[in-house]
């Protein structure tokens, strides 16, 4: 059986002015991600792992290492794993989008997430890309524990796929700064372990 473990990276501060981030924004953790993703660390010590992948993004990076920093296992990048791009949104807050693109918020409204964010990418293309590098995930890996380091659009499309649901439900999960989902696979199933585990961050104001 293998354990899939999914991360989501640590705060940066984009997160903490509820501004959008995506692909395109390369930023670190501030301070507050940083001592998250030492505590995300240390729940993580006591599993056996084989591998580490994570997106090549900072804020990604930068919350693996804090999990290797427990193994002897160096981190693997992955550009499949990058968060989407948000195009002309990135770096807006609702409130902007709401006013600069009704359009396009109309057609996410009725579902339709093959449509491009303005300038970046759909939905549907992150996870066609995400979902393919986590497939070859699991067929490199089929016992042991695996961790793997994303964004939040980008694992909530993996973990869709993942539960067979269709890629219209990836809304419905809600994944915190440098929380924990854990699947268990093997040759007869898929079963979801956990979602979305923050108790390790309750000593960090959460």
């Amino acid at each position: 059986m293998m354990r899939l473990i999914l991360v989501r990276h640590g705060e940066t501060e984009r997160n903490s002015e509820a501004k959008l981030q995506g692909g395109k924004s390369d930023l670190p953790l501030n301070e507050k991600g940083k001592n998250q993703v030492r505590h995300l660390g240390l729940a993580l010590k006591g599993e056996k792992l084989e591998a580490i992948y994570s997106s090549p993004l900072k804020r990604a990076l930068e919350t693996a290492q804090a999990i290797s920093t427990h193994h002897h296992l160096g981190v693997q990048p992955d550009p499949a794993l990058a968060e989407i791009d948000m195009g002309f949104i990135d770096g807006l807050d609702l409130a902007q989008v709401k006013e600069s693109q009704a359009d396009f918020l109309e057609r996410w409204r009725q579902e339709d997430y093959s449509v491009a964010l303005p300038g970046g990418e759909s939905v549907l293309q992150v996870q066609q890309r995400a979902w393919g590098a986590v497939q070859s995930i699991i067929n490199r890996h089929r016992e042991g524990s695996v961790v793997v380091v994303g964004h939040a659009i980008t694992l909530q499309t993996i973990i869709t796929a993942l539960l067979g649901a269709p890629l219209s439900s990836f809304t419905h999960f809600r994944l915190g700064v440098a929380s924990i989902t854990i699947f268990h696979i093997d040759d007869e199933r898929t079963s979801l372990v956990s979602l979305n585990e923050t108790c390790h961050l309750k000593n960090d104001g959460q």
